[in-house]
């Protein structure tokens, strides 16, 4: 019974996404080359439309589960939607993420159970981790595959997920994860039929970052899984977008020392160098990234992270930046220009 739910969900899931594409081709949303793309023809853009959509039936289909969260997601992925259209604002996408962040912070208990120091400090590291989730789809596949790195380190280690002839749509985990398979049939190859867009990368990291939340305050059980916890906060957690937030930094500093405006468009991270300079297969590159993630994730979620140990991955990762990033740039021309868009 649960294998046939699971596969219901995912026709369902396939034939909303091919729904999608024949919109997407008859309203003309593509994503046309321009000098900061990683692709050399025009690509359909929002099929990461497909996450939030999953993530709405996963709430229906039990009850209406997670109703603020829900209703962040919607407020967000509706904004990011208009966005692939037609671009807006930096002030009203801030707003927006601000006003979804806001919702979540209240589904998860923040204005109850945290001190009020770190709440600002919550809304500038969410949203930060949300435009860096953003700015790092830029490549076929790494959007997808990153995040299931994410994702499968909390199935994997789990004291017992869901109870035995438990509903395995019960917890977002299971849809979420199909909801990918599925976008990465159309994406997940050389040349892509669609890309996640905006709707796509800013809701899929909405939903990750709020998982996440639930695991660094000892509220996992909410959505089916029961990993040990051997504090009422773990920070550890963070280090499950590390890779990210270790490239988006880096990649800031080198803007700000080249005097580059660091809110215009560019192809300066290092997985962009990677695809474009170095002439790495897009798919490689974004498999190197998911899978040293989901070794650290893996290494996160099993055992006990101290501060020293928090430092020293962190410390990995700058230094496997730095390196590749110069090694690149000694064995091939720096075409990754600053662009207005």
């Amino acid at each position: 019974m649960e294998i046939l739910k699971i596969a219901a969900l995912t026709v369902m899931l396939f034939l909303i996404e091919r729904s999608y594409l024949w919109f997407a081709d008859k309203r003309n949303i593509i994503d046309k080359p321009n000098m900061r793309s990683s692709h050399e023809t025009p690509v359909a853009r929002g099929g990461g439309i497909l996450f939030p959509a999953t993530w709405l039936l996963f709430s229906v289909w039990n009850g209406f589960a997670f109703p603020w969260f829900t209703a962040g997601l919607i407020l967000i992925a509706v904004v990011s939607f208009v966005d692939d259209l037609d671009h807006l604002s930096p002030l009203i996408r801030f707003i927006a993420h601000l006003a979804a962040f806001t919702l979540c912070f209240t589904e998860i208990g923040v204005w109850q159970d945290w001190a009020w120091w770190a709440i600002p400090v919550a809304y500038i590291l969410c949203i930060g981790a949300i435009n860096a989730f953003n700015f790092m789809d830029g490549i076929n596949g790494i959007t997808g595959m990153y995040a299931i790195a994410a994702l499968l380190p909390m199935l994997l280690f789990r004291d017992k997920m869901l109870p035995q002839g438990a509903d395995p749509l019960s917890t977002p985990v299971i849809p979420i994860l199909i909801s990918i398979i599925v976008f990465g049939y159309f994406n997940f190859r050389k040349k892509a039929r669609c890309f996640a867009g905006d709707v796509g990368s800013i809701s899929l990291g909405f939903i990750l970052i709020f998982l996440l939340m639930l695991m660094m305050t000892g509220q996992e059980e909410r959505y089916g899984l029961d990993i040990p916890s051997s504090s009422p906060f773990e920070w550890k957690y963070i280090l499950f977008m590390s890779l990210y937030g270790v490239d988006s930094a880096l990649t800031i500093m080198q803007r700000l020392y080249l005097r580059e405006n660091i809110f215009e468009a560019h192809r300066r991270h290092l997985f962009q160098y990677l695809a474009n300079e170095r002439k790495l297969p897009h798919l490689v590159v974004a498999f190197s990234y998911a899978a040293l993630q989901l070794l650290i994730n893996l290494h996160v979620i099993s055992e006990p992270i101290t501060p020293l140990v928090f430092f020293l991955i962190l410390a990995s990762l700058a230094l496997i930046w730095v390196v590749l990033k110069f090694r690149v740039l000694r064995e091939a021309p720096d075409r990754s220009r600053t662009v207005n868009t």
